[in-house]
């Protein structure tokens, strides 16, 4: 699923990400049912996990690593809003 659609995430990280629900809907159609809910209980779980532990988290695939709580809300923000367009295909 490419997602970084602002830049690439090798350059700004999580910034680069976008969930745009017309590219999700069209990655979801191409790959089929099965993997698009195993990517939405994935993005759940992440999100969980963020709700979960107050330790500084990090993600090499992404680029992303925390430095507060900032961070935190512009990854939990991009993940709902991630699963909301996961949800619309599932």
């Amino acid at each position: 699923m490419r997602l970084d659609v602002r830049c690439s995430i090798e350059c700004c990280g999580i910034h680069a990400l976008k969930a745009s629900p017309v590219l999700i809907q069209i990655w979801a159609e191409s790959v089929g049912k099965e993997k698009t809910t195993a990517a939405l209980n994935q993005a759940r779980g992440i999100l969980a996990l963020l709700s979960e532990t107050k330790e500084l988290l990090s993600c090499a695939f992404l680029n992303y690593r925390e430095h507060g709580e900032i961070q935190r809300a512009e990854f939990q923000e991009f993940l709902r809003e991630l699963i909301a367009a996961l949800e619309a295909c599932a």
